[in-house]
């Protein structure tokens, strides 16, 4: 990512409604994954960012993050987090590390070769360990955020479903997320072709009043208690969930 979408995650990602509602539902397919608690397990945050979601995964036996981005890892120590490490180091120096469970949240659509990435995932995970991985849905919903973030794609659900069955997983959960907001999040990326055309690419994360932020969080919260139960059609994300092949065919 451009060092501006550091610092924009940082400054926004404690109380901004899409943050805080990608937390909850992340937090909550957790819970489902491990019905009976992380407290004897352990986790890594790969593409950790600027370490909220790490804060928020400490009640783990062991916890760790890693990234491919010095300016992330500083935001990241900024926050008091000391179990990061930059993503080439940890691989050298800790070769036999395996984990109950690997996030990667916004991270896969950076990457332009999956295959290798999800396969590095697929080693570092126990035999019945579980992956989860949120991505951004839709090609018609490209923008300046994209860009500000160097994404390489966006993703549709099948074929999020199909790479990561590729690299040796059985997928058990998929859904999109930000359903109700699909609408506005669509005009408002029109607005911005429309009328900014020519102009340099801005970020749509900015100061929200606060009622209005909390209106949104609600949604995003009430999404969450959704995905408990269904699978929602559609949304400008999608969260997945995945467990390696030979854990299923034991």
């Amino acid at each position: 990512m451009q060092d501006e979408a550091y610092l924009i995650n940082f400054s926004f990602e404690d109380d901004h409604w899409w943050f805080v509602g990608r937390r909850r539902i992340v937090l909550d397919r957790i819970k489902l994954i491990f019905p009976t608690g992380v407290s004897s397990k352990s986790a890594l945050d790969f593409g950790c960012g600027t370490g909220k979601m790490l804060q928020c995964m400490r009640s783990f036996e062991r916890v760790a993050g890693i990234d491919a981005s010095d300016t992330s890892l500083d935001y990241c120590r900024r926050r008091g987090l000391t179990n990061v490490m930059k993503d080439e180091v940890f691989f050298r120096e800790n070769p036999a590390a395996r984990f109950d469970l690997v996030t990667m949240l916004d991270v896969l659509e950076h990457v332009p070769d999956e295959q290798s990435v999800l396969q590095k995932i697929h080693g570092l995970l126990d035999e019945d360990g579980a992956l989860l991985i949120t991505v951004p849905a839709y090609d018609f919903l490209w923008g300046d955020e994209d860009i500000l973030s160097n994404h390489v794609r966006r993703y549709s659900r099948k074929r999020l479903e199909e790479v990561v069955d590729a690299a040796g997983f059985t997928v058990t959960f998929a859904s999109h997320f930000n359903f109700f907001l699909l609408p506005v999040i669509s005009a408002v990326l029109l607005a911005k072709r429309v009328f900014s055309r020519g102009k340099p690419p801005t970020s749509n994360v900015k100061p929200v009043p606060r009622l209005f932020n909390q209106c949104l969080t609600m949604i995003l919260t009430f999404e969450s208690w959704l995905l408990r139960r269904i699978k929602l059609p559609m949304g400008a994300s999608l969260i997945l969930y995945a467990k390696k092949k030979a854990a299923l065919h034991q």
